[in-house]
């Protein structure tokens, strides 16, 4: 069940206007606000990049920009965002502090993309998501670009439920080259886990 739509003055982790980045329950906060921007960002595509909306505080608070938004060709719904760590020195970024995040949304039940959501959560149940053409497979691929941009150390993935699911297959491909610090949020499975470097899995 997706988490409610809510502003980010409202429920958002305010406290933490300095961040530290070596501070595994500061990453979790940051990792669960990127979370929940994508899924704002489905919610209201049109005004997700508009800097005057509440909806992007999820994301600008702590200094990130949407570098770009994937899309499921097969409903048109936003189910990931890529964000990029905009510093005040983008040439010297506070240590520990990722340079991009890619992070996926779960399942909207009140949408008109509820159905393909359930169709990959049944891909997902009889093991079948790593198959997925409209949305893991797109995924991996935005993740490998991203990884050709930036040294993977300095990159996340993230997710929530389905989105968790996609991230642990995402960074279990990617082992196999690189290692990707990955935050799952209410993962459906976690037997995959152990092949992927740095997993941190919390309960919403």
């Amino acid at each position: 069940m997706a988490p409610e739509l809510e502003g980010f003055d409202l429920t958002g982790p305010k406290q933490l206007a300095v961040v530290d980045w070596r501070n595994n329950h500061h990453c979790r906060a940051v990792a669960a606000s990127l979370v929940q921007g994508a899924y704002n960002s489905k919610r209201n595509p049109q005004k997700s990049q508009d800097p005057k909306v509440q909806r992007s505080r999820w994301w600008s608070f702590f200094h990130f920009e949407v570098k770009r938004v994937l899309i499921d060709d097969k409903d048109s719904s936003i189910y990931g965002v890529v964000y990029e760590f905009k510093h005040t020195n983008p040439n010297n970024l506070p240590e520990c502090a990722p340079k991009c995040v890619i992070a996926f949304r779960g399942t909207i039940l009140k949408s008109r993309s509820a159905k393909q959501d359930m169709k990959l959560n049944i891909k997902l149940l009889t093991a079948e998501l790593h198959k997925d053409n409209s949305r893991f497979k797109p995924a991996l691929d935005a993740v490998k670009e991203v990884v050709q941009e930036a040294e993977p150390a300095n990159i996340w993935l993230a997710g929530h439920s389905l989105g968790s699911a996609i991230a642990m297959l995402v960074g279990k491909s990617m082992a196999q080259e690189k290692y990707l610090k990955t935050f799952l949020f209410n993962p459906p499975f976690l037997r995959s886990s152990q092949r992927i470097s740095t997993v941190h899995v919390w309960r919403m």
